[in-house]
């Protein structure tokens, strides 16, 4: 095993460097130096020169992340992430807050308070350019942080950047979460919808049974008679007195129609064009088209 040295700690520097660019906790840094140190038959030094080399490191590529994400910022921006740190007037608590707390369970009752918060989401900063190139991994660790901090907290964090990057980190994984939330409420409702319609498609089916089982009769007859049928002639009008006898032959073309429709299996047309908060399936007693 060779000893620790500066070259040791160059390895291990380029190593931790690499990691917090996805991994913010100290002891997962730490024990990447060590594995590094390790795969090369290096000596361990005393945790304490770890420990302090980890977090200087860890410190140093946050500050540049912080100073990246200042940079991009316009002064209306940083206007904007500074409002949503102060209580608006009339207002009860600050937009930080209101980021943290959402209209709770995603349920058709409560739809239309998360549709509102999306609009005003929409309508608030998007946080994308000015996080770009910063991974997924440490903005959600980021937007962690934001959430486990109150608004006092935040203001009295003396780097600028640091602040509007939480906050920031915050903001983009609430809008996406909220869009995530309707998205699945959404595919629940679809998905509630079209097991209804397929229960309504097979009630329609038993109903229409005995129409199909008269049908098939009547087509029974119509064969029958056009075996036993002389002539062409004699075989027509054997069938059509036949046809009237059933109900005429307007009647029984609707009925075939009807039966043809719902024999489809396409629960498609008992699918109501209903907003999500609809409960019902609206009219199913027409045909599908």
């Amino acid at each position: 095993m060779a000893a620790y040295s500066e070259t040791a700690e160059q390895l291990v520097s380029v190593t931790v460097l690499a990691a917090a660019e996805t991994m913010s906790d100290p002891a997962d840094l730490i024990n990447r130096g060590i594995e590094a140190l390790g795969k090369a038959s290096i000596d361990l030094p005393a945790f304490s020169t770890l420990d302090r080399l980890v977090n200087h490191l860890r410190t140093q590529v946050h500050t540049r992340m912080y100073d990246q994400v200042a940079v991009r910022l316009t002064a209306d921006v940083v206007a904007a992430l500074d409002g949503l740190l102060t209580v608006p007037p009339e207002a009860a608590t600050t937009p930080f807050n209101r980021l943290k707390q959402t209209p709770g369970p995603a349920r058709p009752e409560t739809i239309r308070l998360w549709i509102e918060r999306l609009h005003w989401l929409n309508n608030l900063i998007d946080p994308d350019p000015p996080l770009a190139d910063i991974t997924h991994t440490k903005l959600r660790q980021f937007a962690a942080e934001a959430r486990a901090l109150e608004v006092s907290e935040l203001l009295a964090i003396a780097r600028p950047g640091r602040r509007y990057l939480l906050v920031l980190s915050l903001l983009r994984q609430v809008h996406a979460q909220c869009r995530d939330e309707l998205i699945e409420m959404l595919l629940r409702r679809v998905r509630k919808t079209q097991a209804a319609a397929k229960e309504k498609l097979k009630a329609f089916q038993e109903q229409h049974r005995d129409v199909e089982e008269k049908l098939i009769a009547v087509l029974g007859e119509v064969l029958e008679t056009a075996k036993e049928g002389e002539s062409d002639t004699d075989t027509g009008r054997r069938i059509r007195a036949l046809l009237a006898e059933q109900g005429g032959v307007e009647a029984l073309s609707q009925q075939c129609e009807t039966v043809s429709a719902w024999h489809r299996k396409n629960p498609q047309p008992l699918v109501p064009a209903a907003g999500l908060d609809g409960d019902s399936l609206g009219d199913t007693g027409s045909q599908p088209a």
